[in-house]
């Protein structure tokens, strides 16, 4: 099985340098000081690696700036990392509502959602749901800008409120 990894994107550094996780480091580097990106449509980039005063690994340089500008637009939340080889990884953007970003020209509004067995940061509550009167709970899921206002229906489905709009199901 592949190695992957999710990192939040850094607006402050964005197209200069983004840190990547620890998992980078305990299962993915090798020594190397550089590593390729390879993006939805399948070009691939040799990016810069770089771990100042043997802090946290960074990818840097001109070619993750053109990385960037080509395939991760503004406003993306989450990079998606997949290992496809030593130093090789297949990289994904996605919105703060796990719409993956990017990549796609003249194709608008492509649904495909954000799915991975690993979470953006080992400290930080990955699920938060609060009590919210009687039978209902408030929802938010890695952090996300979006809340989720959930209620139990007296015949037994659910009321989810998201963004206002109603959705009713059937819980079993």
């Amino acid at each position: 099985m592949p190695t992957e990894f999710v990192v939040r994107l850094n607006e402050d550094t964005y197209g200069k340098r983004q840190e990547l996780p620890s998992a980078y480091d305990d299962f993915c580097y090798n020594g190397n000081k550089h590593v390729y990106l390879t993006s939805q449509e399948r070009v691939r980039y040799r990016v810069q690696l770089v771990k100042p005063n043997g802090g946290t690994t960074e990818l840097r340089g001109e070619k993750w700036k053109k990385f960037c500008v080509a395939y991760i637009p503004k406003g993306a939340y989450l990079l998606h990392f997949v290992q496809e080889g030593d130093d090789s990884f297949y990289v994904t953007s996605y919105d703060d509502l796990g719409y993956e970003t990017g990549g796609y020209e003249g194709i608008i509004g492509r649904p495909c959602r954000f799915m991975c067995r690993v979470s953006p940061s080992d400290n930080i509550p990955q699920f938060d749901m609060e009590k919210r009167g009687y039978e209902g709970y408030r929802l938010r899921i890695n952090q996300s800008k979006i809340e989720a206002e959930i209620h139990t229906l007296h015949d037994g489905g659910l009321l989810m409120q998201l963004d206002g709009n109603r959705r009713i199901g059937r819980s079993s």
